[in-house]
């Protein structure tokens, strides 16, 4: 089961919409923008590496670019 269909239901039955907020991405940017855009890296809490498909992809970038 996709993790993202088991969020949504979790959040549908519990009624959180209005609790829930987005991360700013300076501090939590997905893989994207840290590794494609000019974010200044030093202030970067998690790198979320959701625009590649594959756990091997996403190990192998995080190897590849120092993380």
């Amino acid at each position: 089961v996709d993790d993202q269909i088991i969020f949504n239901r979790f959040v549908h039955e519990l009624n959180l919409k209005e609790k829930i907020q987005l991360l700013p991405l300076e501090k939590y940017p997905n893989g994207h923008i840290f590794y494609k855009t000019p974010i200044d890296k030093q202030n970067v809490m998690m790198i979320h590496n959701n625009h590649m498909l594959g756990i091997h992809n996403k190990v192998e970038s995080f190897k590849n670019n120092g993380n």
